[in-house]
């Protein structure tokens, strides 16, 4: 199956220093990606909290691409480029670039042997040529996001490929539990209520970055009150990302945040959602639509 998917993020950081500059401001440990490979990786704030969440891929030496999960590139690149210094390297935006996602085995096995996704060495590789990205996405069936910078042609009548809606592309996204971060939600979570430490996307053995210390504490000393969870609500229209949920019948506890909806049924939504472990087993609702079931709520941690 072939999705349609909005026109995606991204981010070029190029030149000598490429590499040194994202290990200095990402929470993941750049110096190991080898060329050829990606990661999922973060930017913090001092406080360690979660600024932008992306695919970070290495297609050359020292060319770096980010694929921003959410927020505006030209917004992100602008706010990099202020940590530049004397550093030799370019950031820059790619905006006419084209995402598709492409769904199921034999889909998948057209565009990727085998191999891709049973690497054992723990390496996630990178599918590129000139123009082209591919990178394999977490989920119950192969699933590959590729990125082109021209437009994708049309598939030809008769094709065992089917164009599908982005609403399904996002219910497995939201199955795998793969966060996306829009502006409200930016500055408002540690990596580890986002499930980022499930996703491999923070290095505890690298030297520091912004947020390192925050990060580290919560991570070997405890002290986080907040998980991602998945759940379902009952709504015909999916919720503003950052819409508040609260617990009991009103809305004077605030019990979390949702992060990222889609239609699951004419009537019901599924969601991420980051909520307080405190109260994650009271009843809830989100602000203008239904109550939550949290039969399916369980937190989304690394297994």
């Amino acid at each position: 199956m072939i999705y349609a998917l909005p026109s995606p993020q991204l981010i070029e950081i190029h030149g000598d220093d490429a590499v040194a500059f994202a290990n200095a401001q990402f929470c993941n440990d750049v110096l190991a990606l080898q060329v050829g490979a990606w990661q999922y990786n973060a930017w913090l704030n001092p406080q360690g909290r979660v600024h932008a969440f992306f695919a970070l891929l290495r297609p050359q030496e020292n060319t770096l691409v980010l694929i921003l999960r959410g927020g505006q590139a030209s917004e992100i690149a602008v706010d990099l480029a202020r940590y530049k210094f004397r550093s030799k390297v370019g950031i820059r935006t790619l905006p006419d670039w084209h995402a598709q996602g492409i769904g199921g085995a034999k889909a998948v096995a057209h565009r990727a042997d085998a191999d891709f996704f049973s690497d054992t060495s723990g390496a996630k590789k990178l599918l590129h040529a000139d123009g082209w990205f591919a990178i394999a996405q977490p989920g119950s069936e192969p699933r590959l996001l590729s990125l082109t910078a021209a437009q994708p042609e049309p598939f030809a009548v008769g094709s065992d490929d089917r164009t599908q809606e982005p609403n399904a592309w996002l219910l497995a996204d939201i199955c795998a539990g793969l966060p996306h971060l829009e502006t409200a939600t930016f500055d408002e979570f540690l990596p580890q209520a986002l499930g980022l430490e499930r996703l491999d996307t923070i290095s505890f053995n690298k030297g520091c970055y912004p947020g390192q210390e925050v990060v580290a504490r919560v991570h070997f000393k405890g002290g986080n009150k907040r998980q991602l969870h998945m759940v379902e609500f009952a709504a015909q229209q999916s919720p503003a990302a950052g819409t508040a949920i609260y617990a009991g019948t009103d809305d004077s506890q605030p019990a979390g945040v949702l992060l990222q909806s889609a239609s699951a049924s004419s009537t019901q939504m599924l969601a991420l959602a980051v909520l307080r472990q405190e109260l994650a087993d009271q009843p809830m609702h989100v602000a203008g639509a239904g109550a939550i079931s949290l039969s399916i709520g369980v937190p989304l941690r690394k297994t």
